[in-house]
C-alpha cells in the first residue's frame, strides 16, 4: 500500500479506507436506537475519527474530516 499512496490517486488506500470507516461505524452504532444514533451523531463521528487516525498514523497521511452522508438500516 506505500506505492499507493505516493500517487496522485491511491485508489487502494481511499477504498481501505472507506471499508474501515463503514466497518467502524457499523460498529459504533449495533446496539444503539435510532433515537441515540440521531441525537449522538456527531459523537459517532468524533469516535470514527479518533479511531481512523490511530490506524493511518505512519501512513503519511493527515485526516481532517469524517462525514456520514447515507445510513441504510
Amino acid at each position: 500500500m506505500g506505492d499507493d499512496l505516493s500517487t496522485g490517486n491511491p485508489r487502494t488506500a481511499n477504498a481501505n479506507l472507506v471499508s474501515m470507516s463503514e466497518a467502524i461505524l457499523r460498529t459504533a452504532i449495533a446496539h444503539s436506537t435510532t433515537m441515540q444514533i440521531l441525537r449522538e451523531r456527531e459523537q459517532i463521528r468524533q469516535k470514527i475519527k479518533d479511531e481512523m487516525t490511530d490506524v493511518v498514523k505512519g501512513w503519511g497521511v493527515w485526516l481532517e474530516t469524517v462525514e456520514i452522508t447515507d445510513v441504510i438500516i
